[in-house]
């Protein structure tokens, strides 16, 4: 169980990772370091704005409808930023919500993951298995950040988005993997 939630973890920040080398690269290749203030600005904002959306959500969808919608709006998102990166890369309202929208999704995973799998564990092995888990994560950004350096000559940035997209898609089978494998202990 503790290896299959690494992986889904692993593979939630391999696509983070991936993300953010496509936006901060996009961004600061466009905008400058100038603009780069504002996008520390607004970020919490973005948050503040996340934060009762995401709680409602839960609260009504529940963790495992919300992480399918998740992963379903990943794959979207990968999508339109990636086939929409090389039309709008030099506007800036697309630079900046290229930003938000990996920054948001770099808290919120993290959130609604760590609120998955505390369906699945009890806090006594939560306690002891944290680590490991959390290992799994830190394989996959090594992974993510990885992939980015093998694609940078073949790639363009905005196309990475692509790439989150179809780790995203590949993220679907472990989830839906662990959802049949395991029973929630709530």
């Amino acid at each position: 169980k503790v290896l299959y939630f690494a992986l889904l973890a692993g593979m939630l920040q391999a696509g983070v990772a991936i993300g953010m080398v496509a936006a901060d690269s996009l961004f600061l290749a466009k905008l400058g370091i100038e603009m780069l203030p504002l996008v520390f600005i607004f970020m919490p904002l973005v948050m503040a704005i996340y934060a009762p959306i995401y709680s409602v959500l839960i609260s009504r969808l529940g963790t495992v409808a919300l992480f399918r919608v998740t992963l379903t709006l990943l794959v979207i998102g990968g999508f339109a930023f990636g086939l929409g990166g090389e039309r709008f890369a030099q506007t800036p309202w697309f630079l900046f919500a290229m930003k938000f929208y990996v920054g948001l999704w770099f808290i919120a995973l993290y959130t609604l993951f760590w609120n998955f799998a505390d369906d699945y564990f009890n806090i006594l092995d939560g306690k002891r298995l944290y680590g490991l888990i959390a290992a799994g994560s830190s394989a996959g950004a090594m992974l993510g950040g990885g992939l980015v350096t093998a694609l940078s000559g073949l790639v363009p940035a905005a196309k990475l988005f692509l790439v989150w997209a179809a780790v995203a898609m590949a993220t679907f089978p472990v989830f839906l993997i662990l959802l049949r494998r395991y029973k929630s202990i709530s």
